[in-house]
């Protein structure tokens, strides 16, 4: 059962108040549909994409890393994993672009990691230009673009 519907047969019964016009469960299930992981690790930032992105979605994407980035001192590296799309639509191309885009004007380096073909040819007959975004097949490659090293400790 997806965790939406979890949640929503969780909450009947439940005394609902209203907060900035949503009632707490609209606003519970609001944030979990928009849910995109963003996490720190050293000077990067990871942020992963989900399988079916959607309008909403693709713009909480971007707020949150704007956000993330506008309060993260010595933060050099966006990776932006999309391995999980199978499909892609011209909206959330741009998103992305421009998600990189916003990245820049931080001084943040940003890249698009794990791009499959079938997204790759459906960019391309969209006519989306991401020349100005990097991209790499492998979150290794992705590293190695910004200049990041995984060192093991024994």
């Amino acid at each position: 059962m997806p965790l939406a519907d979890l949640l929503t047969s969780a909450a009947r019964g439940v005394h609902s108040s209203r907060i900035k016009g949503f009632t707490r469960i609209e606003a519970v299930l609001n944030q979990v549909e928009n849910f995109i992981p963003v996490l720190r690790l050293g000077p990067s930032v990871f942020v992963s994409v989900p399988a079916e992105l959607s309008d909403s979605q693709a713009r909480f994407l971007q707020e949150t890393v704007s956000h993330r980035l506008s309060k993260a001192d010595g933060v050099r590296g966006l990776v932006i994993d999309v391995s999980a799309l199978s499909l892609i639509d011209s909206f959330a191309a741009k998103i992305l672009g421009e998600t990189a885009s916003i990245a820049s004007q931080f001084g943040v380096k940003a890249v698009l990691v794990g791009i499959r073909p079938a997204v790759a040819m459906t960019l391309i007959e969209l006519g989306v230009d991401l020349r100005q975004v990097e991209t790499a097949l492998t979150l290794e490659r992705a590293l190695t673009k910004l200049k990041i090293r995984i060192v093991e400790v024994e």
